[in-house]
């Protein structure tokens, strides 16, 4: 074991009546853990959201007969139940204190020994393996001297992190069959802890579109009946006033989207005939690969109209992205000829990324930092394709593979978290894998309780369409509503690569708190290359004072501030006793 500090204090007062040193609030000094009081809960019957629950553990209420600090609490019992709160950011040599109070239901205590529990510290990497579980000494669950039922504060401090640790999480573990409620749960760092996401935000939220002409996905699909080009045509077509209709949204909501658009986007016509990629034929479109149409004896843009804008307006979407890139809209990339990335041979996949920077240019947009796959065909991506686009500038993708068996975390296809909603580092990459769920009306009660999981998790979540599917009212009345709600609730709404460049760069953001004099000082360095606004510290007491030398928004223990790429900046601080 990993020289975990424990403090088990005997329960010798009544419910609730601590001595304040005692509290696991007071001992924490705060609490940075998300729905830590398991307010949030979603399915039927309600679980914690962002909590994984095992074997017979349940959120229960105050009419279990018990004082409860807030609304609810967690009934356990068994040794092979368990409750595994959401993750937090951590950082190399970071160590943190937990707090909670537990009893025991002398009703249903099944001996005369005191009933007990462990909990687990799980130190995880970026790319969501656990690289070492530190399990810390059974608590002994303690009664009051005249036999009652009373709480026992559990009071942990962990050791540091170790150096390849990107986060942290807890789990309770029962260590027999009594029935055990647990409540009045925090969880802070012990010293200064930088927050995950700007201003303090709950979560990261971005709102996304597979942006497709009808050279995109709409005469390549892979599901349905065999598009025709007249289909294909007026899919483009609903594409085309999708794309205003968002563009209304995100700035009714002030909020910047990002359009994951294919190489015909940047078009105003093909009247020249021109060909992209040496005109290709992939020989894996056909139907055993399920295209309904079979592309592998012709070429992929065999049907381009070779019109204009005007002509043809859902081929050619030049003037659209002309329009999006005055809003000041994110334009990233959804491949140039939306090809399955998975089935491609590297040379295909290469072109393909080339073609899209080259095209992409032509319209002052820069070159992609993110990707949207096609059908989600990140599965069969091999070694060189990865790097291939790394070496293309791409740091961030979405619509990855899931596998089939959505319990499976072991399947090495899966890059996507769907359980706590983090971001994920490909593992040997730089490539950071988002999740996201799919946004339309038949989608909207998941959208719901994805946004609810992720904020309850403190993660990330991408709410995605494609254009052509923010059409008719019901569709523009569910973008409304998941918006709405973003709006409403503590979260950080903002592109898929801003999204991904600020999860880079807070993790390379360093505090050292020093005492001088009366006071401490507190030197902030950004190591990373990205500017950050709004990065939020959370101190280890309350401010009474603070000298700096830039604008520093304050309030309770958290300080706010902007930090300059490759820049520090020292601050004096008087924290009250």
């Amino acid at each position: 074991m990993a020289g975990l500090a424990v403090l088990i204090i005997a329960g010798l007062w009544g419910v609730n009546r601590w001595r304040s040193q005692r509290a696991p609030s007071v001992w924490t000094a705060g609490n940075l853990l998300p729905n830590a009081d398991w307010s949030s809960a979603t399915g039927d019957p309600p679980s914690p959201s962002g909590w994984q629950l095992s074997g017979d553990v349940k959120r229960v209420d105050g009419s279990q007969g018990y004082e409860l600090t807030g609304d609810y609490a967690l009934r356990m019992r068994g040794s092979n139940s368990s409750a595994r709160a959401p993750e937090l950011k951590a950082s190399p040599g970071q160590a943190y204190r937990l707090g909670f109070q537990a009893l025991v239901d002398p009703g249903t205590q099944t001996g005369s020994t005191p009933a007990r529990l462990q909990v687990w510290v799980h130190w995880i990497d970026a790319a969501g393996d656990t690289v070492r579980l530190d399990k810390q000494p059974p608590a002994s669950i303690g009664y009051a001297a005249d036999g009652k039922p009373t709480w026992t504060p559990v009071l942990i401090e962990t050791d540091q992190a170790p150096s390849n640790a990107d986060r942290v999480a807890f789990s309770i573990h029962p260590l027999g069959d009594d029935v055990l409620y647990i409540d009045n749960l925090s969880m802070n760092a012990a010293a200064v802890y930088v927050l995950p996401w700007p201003s303090g935000a709950a979560a990261a939220v971005s709102f996304s579109v597979d942006w497709e002409t009808a050279m995109g996905g709409y005469i390549h699909t892979r599901a349905g009946d065999p598009y025709s080009v007249e289909q294909a045509t007026a899919m483009g077509l609903r594409s085309r006033a999708g794309t205003q209709n968002l563009l209304d949204l995100l700035q009714a909501h002030g909020f910047s989207g990002t359009w994951f658009g294919n190489g015909y986007n940047f078009l105003d016509g093909n009247t020249e005939r021109r060909t992209w990629m040496g005109n290709p034929t992939f020989a894996w479109a056909n139907a055993s690969s399920r295209w309904q149409r079979d592309w592998s004896q012709r070429p992929w843009f065999a049907d381009d109209p070779y019109g204009t804008v005007a002509s043809d307006p859902g081929w050619y979407f030049g003037d659209l992205t002309r329009m999006l890139s005055a809003a000041q809209q994110p334009i990233e990339s959804h491949t140039f000829s939306h090809l399955y990335a998975g089935f491609t041979k590297l040379p295909e996949w290469q072109a393909d990324l080339a073609a899209w920077r080259e095209v992409a240019a032509t319209q002052a947009v820069a070159p992609a930092s993110a990707l949207a796959f096609p059908w989600g065909s990140s599965d069969g991506m091999t070694a060189g394709h990865w790097q291939a686009l790394e070496q293309a500038g791409v740091d961030t993708v979405v619509r990855t593979r899931l596998p089939n068996n959505l319990s499976d975390l072991s399947d090495p296809t899966l890059l996507i978290d769907r359980q706590r909603h983090q971001p994920r580092l490909l593992p040997g990459y730089n490539v950071l894998v988002l999740p996201d769920q799919q946004l339309a009306p038949k989608y909207q009660a998941a959208a719901s309780a994805a946004l609810t999981e992720t904020i309850a998790s403190g993660g990330v979540i991408d709410l995605w369409a494609h254009t052509s599917e923010i059409v008719d009212p019901a569709e523009i009345a569910t973008w409304d509503a998941l918006m709405d709600a973003s709006q409403q609730a503590d979260v950080w709404v903002a592109s898929v690569p801003s999204i991904g460049a600020y999860w880079r760069g807070v993790r390379q953001v360093q505090t050292q708190l020093t005492p001088v004099g009366d006071h401490w000082r507190l030197l902030v360095r950004n190591r990373s290359p990205y500017d950050l606004k709004d990065v939020t510290l959370a101190l280890p007491g309350t401010i009474e004072r603070i000298e700096t030398p830039q604008a520093i928004n304050t309030y309770n223990e958290r300080l706010v501030l902007d930090l300059q790429a490759d820049a520090s900046v020292e601050i004096d601080l008087w924290l009250k006793s």
